[in-house]
């Protein structure tokens, strides 16, 4: 038997639905991409913050900057944010591979060109993860994070950044970076983010 879960509530408040027992899945583990699949079809970044449970000031300022961001992109662009309140709240972070809240998290959708829509196992989808609190908490660091980022996921190639990620190709990902950043690519690197795949196939940047 395996556990599906699946999401609801609004753009607001997510939440993960009570598990579901299945007798087979079409893979042996159950990611992000199967728990956002169905929201990903009309998009080309999912954007989703995970607040703190002490309603920080940091807290406030990300979801206030992620609410104009949402409004002043297109509407292929999705912002939501977690309930803290959600009973499986943890259960959630583990699922996008979070130690512990805050965090953003920004995914490609399947809008995106380049994306193979074959499926949660198949498609090259992947996301990039900030967690660091000095960002969060700094609304100008927070602002060219997710600006540098959403540039990242609509105009880079996900097929080869998806492949970059399984082969830990480090270099070569910052050579894709810069090449779509440019000069602002080593100030994005201050931030710290995290490239990442559904199964868990990572690159930390920034971290040396």
């Amino acid at each position: 038997m395996s556990t599906v879960w699946m999401v609801e509530g609004n753009e607001s408040r997510l939440r993960l639905s009570e598990p579901i027992n299945v007798r087979t899945m079409a893979s042996e583990q159950f990611t992000w991409a199967h728990l956002l699949y169905g929201k990903l079809g009309s998009v080309e970044v999912f954007t989703i913050y995970f607040p703190s449970r002490f309603e920080l000031e940091q807290d406030n300022i990300a979801m206030d900057a992620l609410r104009v961001f949402g409004k002043n992109t297109p509407i292929t662009t999705s912002v939501s944010f977690w309930d803290p309140t959600d009973p499986q709240f943890t259960k959630a972070l583990g699922i996008f591979r979070l130690k512990s809240p805050p965090a953003i998290v920004l995914a490609t959708g399947l809008k995106v060109n380049g994306i193979n829509p074959y499926g949660p196992d198949d498609s090259n989808i992947y996301s990039i993860v900030f967690t660091e609190s000095p960002i969060l908490a700094d609304k100008s660091k927070l602002v060219s994070a997710v600006n540098s980022a959403y540039d990242i996921l609509v105009r880079g190639d996900p097929a080869e950044l998806a492949d970059y990620l399984r082969k830990k190709a480090k270099a070569s990902l910052l050579s894709t970076i810069g090449r779509i950043l440019g000069r602002v690519r080593d100030e994005f690197l201050k931030f710290k983010p995290k490239f990442q795949l559904p199964d868990g196939s990572s690159i930390q940047l920034g971290s040396e």
